[in-house]
């Protein structure tokens, strides 16, 4: 009787020591896989840092874009601002250019009329000769000195 106990006692022992074993290979390979896991979450946030670094750097980029854009819109304004300052400028002169060649052209002209009258005035000088020649001579010269004088008014005004 005691025979069967001691073997029944053995039996229950090498279960219990077979379990045990069962139990200890499991909690290594739990130990194992936990380790495995872990290096995996290491891993994993390693490169959810590199990722978030980055992020931080294309933001930078993108941030350095913007403001490079928003300095090129301010230079475009101020350019085209130029742009149409010179233009009306420009406009200006050659207003001021034309309305000269007109003023030119206009003083071309009445010296022509006055050389025209000249002549006409020394014709009839010449054919009335009713004066001294002093006296035409000083016809001449006053002639002459108010020619002078309207074709320097005209150059006045220019």
């Amino acid at each position: 009787k005691a025979e069967g106990q001691i073997r029944s006692a053995n039996l229950a022992l090498q279960q219990k020591s077979s379990e045990l074993r069962t139990q200890s290979n499991k909690v290594e390979l739990l130990t194992t896989e936990s380790k495995h896991l872990q290096g995996t979450v290491s891993n994993l946030t390693g490169k959810v840092n590199q990722l978030e670094r980055e992020k931080r750097e294309l933001n930078e980029i993108v941030l350095s874009l913007q403001t490079e854009k928003k300095l090129n819109q301010q230079s475009r304004a101020s350019h085209e601002k130029q742009i149409s300052s010179l233009q009306e400028a420009l406009k200006e002169r050659e207003d001021t250019v034309r309305n000269y060649e007109s003023k030119m052209n206009n003083s071309d002209m009445q010296a022509e009329k006055n050389k025209r009258e000249l002549k006409k005035l020394e014709y009839l000088l010449g054919e009335t000769e009713v004066g001294s020649k002093d006296r035409l001579q000083r016809l001449e010269e006053k002639y002459k000195s108010e020619l002078e004088r309207e074709h320097k008014l005209v150059q006045d005004k220019d």
